[in-house]
């Protein structure tokens, strides 16, 4: 029992750290979309394709929304942290159809994902994992 009293903890921490990372997350997502606005004011259809920005909206809120029930310990954390992954995988899928269809080097380097995005993914399933063993297995036990 105490190993899940500092695990919960330990999530309540992470969960803090997340909330400010969701800030983040969701002002670089305005400033890219601030930029996207103003190329396009300036050449039309330079920035064609969104698809970054609104996977950063995405991603920002459900940060957000993940290190607010991880503070607040809410039973309903694993499933919105499984959102955040979900959410994750889709724009995997997405980017690898969109290589597959790429026709050259520029389209092929705008599907590359990073491999700060690749860490994020495997933490958050990490994470996921860990608040449903505490807030949903073990909590019933």
């Amino acid at each position: 029992m105490k190993t899940v009293l500092i695990l919960e903890w330990l999530l309540r921490a992470f969960g803090a750290f997340w909330v400010v990372a969701g800030i983040y997350t969701l002002r670089t997502a305005w400033a890219s979309r601030l930029m996207e606005n103003a190329g396009n004011k300036i050449e039309p259809g330079l920035f064609k394709d969104s698809l970054r920005t609104n996977f950063l909206f995405a991603v920002g809120f459900l940060t957000f929304c993940s290190g607010t029930s991880l503070v607040m310990a809410s039973i309903w954390s694993p499933v919105i942290v499984g959102a955040l992954v979900l959410t994750q995988v889709i724009y995997f899928y997405i980017q690898s159809r969109r290589r597959a269809t790429a026709s050259n080097p520029e389209e092929i380097e705008d599907t590359e994902i990073s491999p700060r995005t690749r860490n994020a993914f495997v933490f958050s399933v990490v994470i996921w994992v860990f608040s449903a063993l505490v807030f949903g297995v073990w909590r019933t036990v």
